[in-house]
This record gives C-alpha cells, sequence and structure tokens, in this order.
C-alpha cells in the first residue's frame, strides 16, 4: 500500500443513499467542530440555569457593599456631629468665661438679675440682696401668705463660672442649716447634666436662669403647703380639734362604714322577706280561687241536669260574693270594725 495514500472514511447520504469516501483528518474537523458546538451549548444551558443564583449571589454581594456604605457614612457623619458639639462647647465655655477683673461684675449682675425676676413675679413675699462681704448666699426669698404672714425662706446662690464646683453644693447646704431656710437653689449656667435645666443634688436644687420663676413657683407653693399643715396643727389643740381629729379618723371612719354596711344588709332582709311572704300570698290567693271556682262550675253542673240540691245562697245569682277574698293588706291590718 503506498505511503502517500491518506486515510478515508465512507459515508453515506441520507438523502440520495450514495456512498462517500471521505479524508479522516475532513471527518475530525467535523468532529471537533461538533463536539465544540455541543460544549458551547451546554454551556449555555448552565449559565441559563445557573443565571438566577450568579443573580442573587450578585445582588446580596451589592447589598453588603451598600449597607456598609451606607454604615460608614452615618459613622463619618457621626465623628463629624460629635466634632461640631465638642467645637460649639467649647466655643460656649470661652463666650461664659468672663474676662480677669470682670467675673465680680457678672456676678454682682446676674444677682441683681434674679432678685428682679422674684420681685415682678412674687409681690408679696419679701425678696433681699445680700451684699458682698456678708456670709451666706446671694439672694434670700421669704414666703408670705395671702395675709402677708411669713410662711418659710427660700435661699439662692448665683453662679456664672465657666466650670460647675462640687463645693458649692455643700457651701449652699451649710448656709441653708446656718440660716434655718426652706429650701436652696443654685442657679448657673453650668448644670451637672448639660441636657436638663433643673436638677436636684443632694438636697438642693441647680438650675438655670431661664426657669428659676418656675422653679421658685413649685418652691413656693410647697412651702406654703407645708405651713398651712403646720397651722392646721397647732389649731386643732383644743377640744374642737380634738373632735376634728376623731372625726377624720381611721376609727371613725371605719364604724360608720360597719354601721352603713349592716343596715344595707338589714334593708336588704326585710326586701327579701317582703317579696318570699308576697309570693306565698299569692300563691294562696290564687289555689283558694281555683277551689272556689271548681266548687261553683260543679254546682252548676249539676243543677243544670236537673239534680235537686240544696240552695247554696253563695253560689245563686245576686247573692253577696262570700267567697271574695280579703287582701294581703287587709289580712294582715284589720279594720277596728272588723275586729
Amino acid at each position: 500500500m503506498p505511503t502517500n495514500v491518506k486515510p478515508t472514511t465512507e459515508v453515506t447520504c441520507p438523502k440520495c443513499g450514495e456512498h462517500f469516501e471521505l479524508e479522516a483528518s475532513i471527518v475530525d474537523h467535523l468532529r471537533d467542530e461538533w463536539v465544540s458546538q455541543e460544549r458551547a451549548q451546554l454551556k449555555r444551558e448552565l449559565l441559563a440555569e445557573q443565571k438566577p443564583e450568579i443573580e442573587k449571589r450578585a445582588q446580596k454581594q451589592a447589598d453588603i457593599l451598600a449597607a456598609k456604605k451606607v454604615r460608614e457614612a452615618e459613622e463619618e457623619l457621626s465623628e463629624r456631629n460629635r466634632q461640631i458639639a465638642s467645637l460649639r462647647r467649647q466655643v460656649t465655655t470661652l463666650q461664659k468665661k468672663p474676662p480677669p477683673g470682670r467675673a465680680q461684675e457678672l456676678g454682682v449682675v446676674r444677682q441683681q438679675t434674679l432678685a428682679d425676676i422674684l420681685k415682678a413675679r412674687f409681690r408679696t413675699d419679701r425678696v433681699s440682696v445680700i451684699s458682698r462681704g456678708i456670709a451666706g448666699a446671694d439672694v434670700v426669698q421669704i414666703v408670705c401668705d395671702g395675709g402677708g404672714a411669713p410662711c418659710g425662706s427660700i435661699l439662692w446662690e448665683t453662679k456664672r463660672a465657666a466650670n460647675r464646683q462640687k463645693s458649692w453644693v455643700q457651701k449652699l447646704r451649710g448656709d441653708q442649716k446656718a440660716g434655718k431656710h426652706t429650701a436652696a437653689v443654685i442657679v448657673s449656667d453650668v448644670l451637672p447634666d448639660p441636657d436638663r435645666l433643673l436638677m436636684e443634688v443632694d438636697g438642693v436644687w441647680v438650675a438655670t436662669i431661664d426657669v428659676a420663676g418656675d422653679v421658685a413657683m413649685i418652691l413656693r407653693q410647697t412651702v406654703l403647703d407645708v405651713a398651712a399643715g403646720h397651722g392646721s396643727a397647732a389649731r386643732r389643740d383644743d377640744l374642737k380639734g380634738l373632735v376634728y381629729d376623731f372625726l377624720t379618723s381611721a376609727e371613725f371612719t371605719g364604724r360608720i362604714a360597719a354601721i352603713v354596711e349592716t343596715a344595707l344588709h338589714m334593708r336588704d332582709d326585710v326586701d327579701q322577706e317582703r317579696r318570699v311572704f308576697q309570693a306565698r300570698w299569692k300563691q294562696r290567693e290564687q289555689q283558694i280561687e281555683s277551689v272556689v271556682h271548681d266548687t261553683a262550675t260543679i254546682y252548676g253542673n249539676l243543677k243544670g241536669i236537673g239534680a235537686r240540691l240544696p240552695t247554696v245562697e253563695a253560689l245563686e245569682l245576686g247573692a253577696p260574693d262570700a267567697f271574695e277574698l280579703p287582701t294581703a293588706t287587709e289580712s294582715r291590718h284589720p279594720s277596728p270594725s272588723a275586729a
């Protein structure tokens, strides 16, 4: 066999049935092309089946990335807001900090401003400013009732310092105890909690100048209520007071409640007995009426068939109703004539 002869492959035409011989190289080329097409088709089908899952994963990754960016943006914005708030507090502190030599003057102004607020709002009270150099706080408010009688006092301390000091509360408590004042208040621009305009620290109220009038109104009413209670107790030392104490005591209230409860039970018992007797009387009336009706029916039937019976006047026409039953009231309360 010659060496230059190429191997051939016999194929049959599916339409005409003729046989052809193709070189192996051509067949291999066709086979490779068909295999390549099949692989491409399978790849497209596989991608089509996996497309929803791929898109879902891609969307999940996109959502995670978007959430991360949003969180980072919020954190960055929060940090900027924190820095801005810190700068504002620094600016406010610098603005409140008086220049050297003016601290005392500003303190006197704040002291007088507080006194003016109290005088304008509570005209019946006596408000006095404590002069510099005198031991004590800054302003004393003597609370008076409608008749002008003193009922108690409120001690006020004003501060214009840039930083709060814990010694303020202890010092004012000592002044309150020494002067026997009812309440004590520190008016300051710097509070223990910057977000609150009014606080209570160890028995001393701390507030800003903006709410000083409202704080004074609340404390003043408390002072008046306490004084009124003490006055009422003093007026009850006589006999009338003892009677008043007894009438307002828990013992008297318990006794009255017991009496009322007993009376209600008695009334319920009487009503129940009345209903029971009325039911019994009604039942007996119906029974008697039934007996009379049955007797009259028998008497009439016998006379109707011609029976000769003794005459019963009560059952004859025009006779008085001897079987008329007395009412319940008449049976219980007979008239004098019947007696």
